[in-house]
């Protein structure tokens, strides 16, 4: 992912799905999003921005400087949405693409930016298919993330 999503129209951005050892997964409410419309911790890149860099700002800004964390694996769950017809105009692009990365949260106390985000919660395994869900992804891209997560857990002995 690099710019030339940008002249497409779509801002480059970077996800990332923190999951604990306890299988649970970490969401957070963005401001002005209603209530119960959570996704995972996500953000733009800037220009000249590396994917990874992209990720551990991110993390930082939205989550502080004192959580330990082990970055897993690229994802292969790509998403391309658009933003309504208000948020094109503040914004200039006409959606975001995201990539995605797969992080395990280790430990350390997690403040959230509350200029970014109204809330945080950790969600059980069983649940995320329904937070998905909940946050309009279409059902096909609820199971191609479930189906990830499964090889994640065949790949990394954390998770067994």
């Amino acid at each position: 992912m690099n710019n030339s999503l940008e002249v497409l129209g779509y801002r480059a951005s970077i996800g990332a799905i923190i999951v604990n050892e306890k299988k649970q997964f970490l969401f957070g409410r963005l401001v002005g999003k209603p209530e119960g419309k959570f996704d995972f911790i996500k953000g733009g890149m800037h220009e000249g921005e590396l994917r990874i860099e992209t990720l551990k700002r991110e993390i930082e800004e939205e989550l502080g400087s004192k959580v330990e964390y082990e970055i897993l694996a690229p994802s292969n769950w790509f998403l391309v949405y658009e933003w309504p017809p208000e948020y094109r105009r503040a914004h200039g692009f006409m959606g975001q693409a995201r990539a995605s990365f797969w992080v395990l949260y280790k430990n350390g106390e997690i403040v959230f930016d509350k200029e970014e985000l109204v809330e945080i919660k950790w969600v059980d395994e069983k649940d995320v298919y329904s937070v998905l869900r909940g946050n309009d992804s279409p059902e096909f891209v609820c199971e191609t993330f479930l189906r990830e997560w499964e090889e994640i857990q065949r790949r990394f002995e954390v998770f067994k």
